[in-house]
């Protein structure tokens, strides 16, 4: 459907705005128990390993039919109904994953600006925003996207300006050699959260499409790397990396403690207001890969009733997939992010692989 498409910058400033909440929420408090003071290093440390998979299938989707897209590409490699099960498998996860931004996104309210607030009012609001978001089709959610990012972006950045004045250089300053395995090990659920990139930029096929879909991804992934080190740099000067690993919402807890021009105090509630915005770009760009995914999988229906369907499903895993902030990270930590990994890197570069070994390509 037309209405679905989007020109290849729209939909990776979608990824870079809904990438943002998943990385400052969750992976630098991981970084802190691997790496230490050098935590905030990981993103620039898992930028090419990132990237050299984008770029692997960049090439292999110039040299496909236009709009093959992943799940055409896992029918090339695989067969018909390997590659169709596939691609609902996809589409499943990206549901589970969708699920769980939702519940992060909840518990970061709950537990850092509205205490003894009911969950199901959070998650049933923003699911009803997100599912509106949807219905609208991928290419207005991309509009809407390139409307609100800068209002996100001025208030990430006065936070974190703010922040600087707040942060102690002996906390991150000086990163020995000798913790450099600590520093890879970083650098794993950074590339993990990186890797919910792949299947929505490839699933139509859209980046590899144009000529200058490459250029455009590595640079704004290249400048959420960026930004995702310099708030890793303040966050752990300002607390260090052992109150850092136990706080459940870093970036909300800079939020309290710093100042507007010495005025202007606990603005955590404006930036919790102003975040929503990363996580429904987040979540709204995995349930319309999930539905993309399960209507070519499985589901030949009309994308509003899977929309409906699909709702109801995250909101049902979002309230009972765990009981806190601290549980959700731990079953990421322990299992859900090697799930991530194999979806987003090991299948499309296996499915690469087999196709170029089968001649297909």
């Amino acid at each position: 459907m037309e209405e679905n498409k989007a020109p290849v910058r729209q939909l990776t400033v979608l990824v870079f705005c809904g990438l943002l909440s998943p990385i400052i929420r969750l992976v630098l408090g991981e970084t802190g128990y691997a790496a230490g003071a050098g935590g905030w290093l990981s993103p620039m440390i898992a930028l090419p390993i990132y990237l050299l998979p984008v770029w692997v299938l960049i090439i292999v989707f110039r040299r496909l039919p236009k709009g093959t897209g992943l799940s055409g590409l896992y029918q090339l490699a695989f067969g018909k109904r390997p590659g169709k099960a596939l691609t609902l498998m996809t589409g499943l996860w990206a549901l589970l994953a969708a699920a769980l931004a939702l519940r992060f996104y909840v518990e970061s309210m709950v537990s850092s600006v509205y205490a003894d607030t009911s969950v199901w009012l959070f998650l049933a609001g923003l699911m009803a925003v997100v599912w509106y978001v949807c219905v609208q089709g991928r290419a207005a959610v991309c509009r809407m996207v390139r409307i609100f990012l800068p209002v996100l972006g001025i208030t990430v950045g006065l936070i974190l300006l703010l922040g600087v004045r707040e942060m102690h250089l002996y906390h991150v300053w000086p990163v020995w050699l000798e913790g450099a395995d600590g520093l890879l090990r970083s650098a794993v659920p950074v590339t993990v959260v990186l890797g919910y990139s792949i299947p929505v930029l490839f699933l139509r096929g859209e980046v590899g499409e144009t000529q200058e879909g490459r250029r455009v991804v590595f640079r704004w992934m290249t400048g959420l790397c960026l930004l995702m080190s310099a708030a890793g740099l303040i966050i752990l000067g300002m607390f260090g990396w052992k109150t850092a690993v136990r706080l459940q919402m870093p970036f909300f807890s800079v939020a309290k403690e710093v100042s507007v021009l010495n005025v202007i105090e606990r603005v955590e509630s404006v930036v919790a207001a102003v975040w929503a915005l990363s996580d429904i770009a987040l979540i709204a760009a995995l349930m319309d890969a999930a539905a993309d995914c399960l209507q070519k999988g499985a589901w030949p229906v009309r994308r509003n009733l899977l929309f409906g369907g699909a709702g109801i499903v995250v909101l049902l895993l979002a309230a009972f997939v765990g009981p806190s902030a601290f549980e959700l990270r731990n079953q990421w930590v322990r299992c859900l992010q090697y799930v991530d990994g194999a979806v987003c890197y090991a299948l499309p570069l296996a499915a690469c692989g087999t196709a170029w070994a089968r001649k297909r390509i």
